[in-house]
């Protein structure tokens, strides 16, 4: 049984099953924003901010530098103009299961709401994603 404070898995890309690129998980509920945060098989991570309605599409996406054990999570600065850093997470709280996390100790739950076979846009392509899984340990 895993611990809900243990991020080994998602830190080094275990959590991520061989062949696919990641998990999107998102938070839950209707807002404004969709926020999602994407973690890749080979371990990075990717904060996406996404708006609703006719003008709908990523308003911002900011690498993760790093994931201390603790869940306190750092980006890759410069940020861009468009990069909100208040709304960025500050720390994975909990990860009660595989596919749930809890952020920065609020009630609202993060789901995976996509597993990713391939993501182009950001650098996993079929070729790369094939690649690392016959490296994967």
């Amino acid at each position: 049984m895993r611990k809900s404070n243990d991020f080994t898995e998602l830190l080094n890309g275990r959590l991520i099953p061989k062949g696919m690129a990641g998990y999107r998980f998102e938070k839950e509920g209707h807002r404004q924003y969709r926020d999602c945060l994407v973690v890749y098989c080979d371990g990075k991570m990717r904060f996406e901010r996404y708006c609703y309605g006719e003008a709908a599409g990523l308003v911002f996406g900011v690498w993760v530098d790093k994931i201390a054990p603790d869940g306190t999570i750092t980006y890759c600065e410069p940020f861009d103009i468009a990069v909100k850093p208040d709304v960025l997470p500050k720390k994975i709280s909990s990860m009660p299961d595989a596919e749930t996390l809890t952020i920065d100790d609020k009630p609202e739950l993060w789901k995976v709401a996509a597993k990713l076979k391939t993501n182009p846009q950001n650098g996993y392509t079929w070729i790369k994603v094939l690649l690392l899984s016959i490296t994967k340990k």
